[in-house]
């Protein structure tokens, strides 16, 4: 499962970075709610902006543009769905579920707005991540 989440992250930096369009991150934590305070530290994520903006060091407040999330087996059952609840509510404009184990992931856009993806389609940043594509089976190699 880590060599799917770090070719995704090499996929995704290597565009945002080619392209300028701001910052990739590899898991770092971003505080969707405060009091009760909410962390949610992504597999991979991507923030437009200058990349030039110095970075903070401390969780990123609010959501990503871009969220991706992993299918673990060790999660406990229904807490992907929490989290992919978190994301949507804080107002994360796209959210990917990779499930290495069944070869598919699925893109939210929002609660009503979900496309589920199998290896032989292509991921598409579309508005958020503009002219990132990622076929899915080079992910699932």
């Amino acid at each position: 499962m880590g060599g799917v989440a770090t070719e995704l992250m090499i996929h995704l930096a290597n565009h945002v970075d080619a392209n300028k369009l701001g910052h990739a991150f590899g898991p770092c934590g971003f505080q969707l709610a405060w009091e009760p305070d909410t962390v949610l530290a992504p597999a991979a994520a991507f923030v437009r902006g200058d990349p030039s903006d110095e970075l903070s060091e401390s969780y990123h407040q609010g959501p990503p543009d871009l969220a991706v999330e992993l299918v673990c087996p060790s999660e406990w059952p229904n807490h992907l769905d929490v989290k992919v609840s978190e994301w949507l509510a804080a107002g994360c404009p796209m959210l990917v579920v990779v499930n290495p184990r069944q070869r598919i992931a699925t893109v939210y856009r929002s609660r009503s707005d979900i496309v589920e993806l199998t290896e032989d389609d292509v991921l598409d940043g579309g508005d958020v991540v503009p002219g990132w594509k990622l076929p899915l089976r080079e992910l699932f190699r």
